[in-house]
């Protein structure tokens, strides 16, 4: 004997109470926060007149944020996390191995952003993410 359906299906899709559908709910959309923090740090690494990473732990950490964070793929999380602790490593507030000679940029230093973006991966990690 088939079992008789829920009487929740049976309301209007514009309905307030009207079940989301599985994608909309567990799709990941990142935060201002984060995406702000990627573009001050795709500032900090890249050749203002080629608009290139200098180094190779410049382009693989661009990479691995932008997987991580904008695109939402929780398998780079780490990769992220273990390139932006090697770039804190490597180099200063404002200048460094990876972060070119000419770059004078206004707004938080290179650690800030590099803190505030470790912040994001974590929150992430944690599923406070939106």
């Amino acid at each position: 004997m088939p079992q008789p359906f829920l009487p929740f299906y049976d309301l209007p899709a514009d309905s307030p109470s009207a079940p989301v559908s599985h994608t909309a709910a567990v799709s990941y959309k990142p935060s201002e926060e984060a995406l702000a923090a990627i573009d001050r740090l795709r500032a900090w690494l890249t050749d203002p007149r080629t608009g290139r990473p200098r180094t190779d732990l410049a382009k693989e950490t661009l990479h691995a944020l932008n997987k991580a964070l904008v695109e939402g793929h929780k398998g780079w999380l780490l990769a992220a996390e273990g390139t932006l602790e090697a770039l804190a490593l490597r180099n200063g507030r404002d200048r460094g191995d990876d972060i070119p000679t000419s770059q004078q940029l206004k707004g938080p230093d290179c650690h800030r952003t590099i803190e505030d973006l470790l912040d994001a991966l974590h929150e992430r990690v944690v599923g406070r993410g939106r």
